[in-house]
């Protein structure tokens, strides 16, 4: 299959992890899919994989993101979107999916086994689970991600000034993925957090691969950011070093079972 970008992301780590995501679901020998995308966004995953003739729901708790999600995609065929959280659904066996994407969310629940524990319920047995999330002791987590947190939400003189520098360097907290309100990381996962989390909802990860190294991490942002090439250099490091060492990490899910 020949991977095309249909959706807005331009930057090389989106990309990537997007065509990660449509080359483990779509078969162009397969029949049309019943996808759900969780944690949807701004819709982009799910436009994609709506441009292959899937069935797409992209569901997210965010009333903002759905509003952006429609306005930009709404009326693409095969495509829906809805306010709802993915905890709460519990479809008819007919009407279970035969893929759920869950990119870039786990990261930010307090309890993500509670969602993830619903994968069973949301899933066909022959079906597929891809996850996405940022290595949790990787290069953008360690040196960016944790200690940015700690600042922006402090009271003072340092944090007050960490704030406004930032936003002059044109960090604004916003990304192509949502236009969600609060994006702080509350969980931080490496390979076997993630394997235990899998397990313990009945899954098990059939495949992993590695996102990118260091483009996201100040000071490297400033200059990678204008220059696609070393995005896609740093995406190529990344798939040579070993797992740990990298800023995210995609994965696929089977159920035990099917194994």
């Amino acid at each position: 299959m020949e991977f095309i970008n249909y959706t807005t992301y331009q930057k090389a780590e989106d990309i990537k992890r997007l065509e990660f995501i449509t080359s483990n679901i779509h078969n162009s020998q397969q029949h049309t899919l019943r996808i759900l995308e969780i944690g949807c966004g701004n819709g982009n995953i799910s436009y994609q994989l709506a441009k292959y003739k899937h069935q797409v729901t992209g569901i997210d708790i965010s009333e903002t993101t759905i509003q952006a999600a429609n306005a930009r995609y709404g009326n693409t065929p095969g495509l829906q979107f809805k306010v709802a959280n993915a905890e709460d659904l519990h479809p008819a066996e007919h009407l279970k999916y035969d893929a759920i994407v869950c990119s870039e969310v786990l990261e930010h629940l307090y309890n993500p086994e509670k969602l993830t524990a619903n994968f069973r319920n949301l899933l066909k047995p022959n079906g597929v689970v891809i996850v996405t999330v940022p290595n949790g002791n990787g290069p953008r987590e360690a040196f960016i991600t944790k200690p940015s947190q700690k600042l922006a939400v402090g009271k003072g003189l340092l944090p007050e000034l960490f704030r406004k520098i930032k936003y002059l360097l044109g960090y604004r907290g916003q990304n192509a993925q949502t236009s969600a309100e609060h994006l702080e990381h509350i969980n931080f996962f490496t390979i076997p957090a993630l394997k235990l989390l899998a397990a313990k909802s009945g899954f098990e990860i059939v495949k992993k691969q590695a996102g990118n190294f260091v483009e996201n991490v100040f000071p490297f942002s400033l200059i990678t950011k204008h220059a696609f090439w070393l995005q896609k250099f740093d995406c190529y490091v990344a798939d040579v070093l070993p797992l740990p060492f990298t800023s995210a990490f995609y994965t696929v899910w089977k159920l035990k079972e099917q194994q």
